[in-house]
Formats: C-alpha cells, structure tokens, sequence
C-alpha cells in the first residue's frame, strides 16, 4: 500500500513537470530563447523507461549569461514567482509556479570553478527531446560527474541512491564517456570528476563488472 501511494505520488509529479516542460519550451522558444534542461529531469527521460520512477524535486534550466534577465521575464510573465538566494545568485535562482519548481541557471557552477567557459558548447550541441531541449549524453554525463563534487553532493545527505543509478547508466556508453573527460580535461575539473569516479567505485565494489570497466 505504501509502495502504491508513493506510485500515484511520483507519477502526479512527474505529469506536473512534464507539463510544465512544454509550457517552458513554448515560453522560451517563441522568446528566441536558447536553452537546455539538464541532470535529474532530462536524464530520467533518457534513461528509464519508466521516468516516473526517478523522482526530481525541480526542473533544472541552463541558458547563456545574457540571456538571464530575459528568461527571468520570460517565466515570471508566464507566472512563475522569482526567489533569489544570495549564495547562489551568482549562477542561479529559482522560480516556482504551484508545485512546479525551476531552477535557472546561466552556469552549471559558480564562475570561475571551469578553466573556460562551457556553457555556449553546452546549448549549441543541444539535443532536441520533444517536450524540452537537453544535453547529449556526453555532456550530460560530464555534468553528472563534475557537479556533485563541488554542490557538496558526492557523499552528502543529499548524495540519493537515484544519482549512483543515473552515473553507471550514462558510463555504459563508452563514447560518452571518454568526450566527458576530455570535457572535463578541456575545463580544468578533471580532478572532480577522478574522485567521482573513484568514490563510485568504492561504493559498488572494486570487483564487479562495472567497477573494472571504470
């Protein structure tokens, strides 16, 4: 019963962000606005075939610096209420919308942790998802690696079990992976994504299939 509870929960959430993705991309594509949605939302929809399974407490949104003001008016026409943090307004606030969550970002971390900037090579090779744009896969296993390390996610309490199932599915394309290094090698976070790496396979053990492949 509780299992079944959690069910209707996480689809009802998962129909609400969906909803809300096709509302953004009709928002910001007729604004000419260039962007991508990134990590837990636009991964699960690449990698479960039950997405609603893979919860995501908000929809993460990535456009250029210059373009934050504008998306900022953009969502808060479409009635999106603006919340600003101090700590994190440097490369990212938040909007919300009922229970509808965004999260705009115009870095993936705060400027300067990256040697060169990456978010124009970010949106330009930007994949078409129907309802949203997203990263390749490349690009977004990059994200998936490097980000924790410094949003204090590798081994935190909010280090969910979820984000371990994301990395392994995204490391078994092995083209994909090898361009997230050189992207990781060409932005100077190398370092971050070897503890990642490493901390994960500590985790699922130096001998099983997956550790040997890392």
């Amino acid at each position: 019963r509780l299992l079944a509870s959690a069910h209707r929960e996480a689809a009802a959430h998962y129909l609400l962000q969906k909803a809300t993705l096709r509302d953004l991309r009709s928002h910001l594509d007729d604004a000419g606005l260039v962007h991508l949605v990134y990590k837990g939302v636009a991964n699960r929809e690449r990698l479960y075939s039950q997405p609603a399974l893979r919860p995501a407490a908000d929809i993460d949104l990535l456009v250029a610096p210059s373009d934050r003001d504008k998306a900022i008016g953009v969502l808060t026409d479409a009635g999106f209420m603006l919340h600003v943090k101090p700590a994190n307004v440097s490369h990212e606030v938040s909007l919300q919308r009922g229970a509808a969550t965004v999260d705009l970002h115009w870095d993936i971390l705060r400027p300067g942790r990256t040697r060169v900037p990456m978010i124009d090579q970010l949106l330009a090779s930007r994949i078409d998802a129907g309802d949203h744009w997203r990263a390749d896969d490349a690009e977004a296993l990059y994200i998936a690696l490097v980000h924790p390390v410094f949003a204090k996610y590798a081994t935190a309490p909010q280090s969910t079990l979820i984000r371990v199932v994301d990395l392994l599915r995204l490391l078994k394309d092995e083209s994909a992976a090898d361009r997230a290094m050189q992207l990781a090698e060409r932005s100077g976070v190398a370092t971050a994504a070897w503890i990642m790496l490493r901390w994960l396979q500590r985790l699922i053990g130096d001998d099983s299939d997956a550790a040997r492949k890392l």
